[in-house]
């Protein structure tokens, strides 16, 4: 997780014709006999380390008759809260997302066959230790109405650790500006841009 902010000033005091970029010795062009420019940039870098694991899957029923799909696809999302419950899995911890009910085809030798109704539904499950993710992986894998079951790491609070970052490399960004604009006697500008 990175983040940059820029900040400019206008150095009065500075050697007419000359301004120099932090981190390097190169000047850049400023007209004889005007103010020099100083733009300073602080580029701040932060790695977390991921602490939730979330373990998403399908629970699928197919049958000819679409009720009866859908039936089944209920008794089976039942037989999956009561594992969760078994789990230890709280009820601020999973996540029943949108089901739906559609015809299934198949296609062979151009030939188009009907094979009944599919209904599924997906869901997510929020773990704080990869133990208790795979735990639940296994035992999933012993329902046959459950289908793409994967587990991936994220980062809790990401938006809010990206914040502290930014701010981080602003507030260094703001310190190197004020030390650059007092040693001409001059003072530190506006934020030009922030990255994040």
């Amino acid at each position: 997780m990175g983040a940059s902010c820029n900040f400019a000033g206008s150095a009065q005091g500075a050697v007419p014709g000359v301004s120099e970029q932090p981190g390097t010795s190169e000047p850049s062009g400023v007209q004889p006999g005007l103010p020099a420019g100083v733009s300073v940039t602080n580029n701040e870098q932060k790695n977390f380390l991921a602490n939730e694991y979330v373990t998403t899957f399908r629970v699928v029923q197919r049958n000819m008759d679409k009720n009866v799909a859908y039936r089944r696809l209920n008794e089976s999302r039942d037989k999956v809260l009561a594992l969760l419950k078994k789990h230890s899995v709280g009820e601020k911890e999973y996540e029943f997302l949108s089901s739906s009910l559609e015809k299934k085809w198949s296609y062979i030798k151009g030939k188009r066959k009907y094979l009944g109704y599919e209904a599924a539904q997906e869901a997510l499950v929020v773990f704080l230790g990869k133990p208790s993710a795979d735990s639940l992986e296994f035992d999933l894998a012993g329902f046959p109405f459950i289908d793409n079951v994967r587990t991936r790491t994220r980062l809790k609070n990401a938006d809010s650790l990206e914040v502290l970052v930014i701010q981080n490399a602003c507030k260094k960004a703001s310190t190197l500006a004020d030390e650059y604009a007092r040693s001409v006697g001059a003072e530190a500008g506006k934020v030009l841009s922030v990255e994040g």
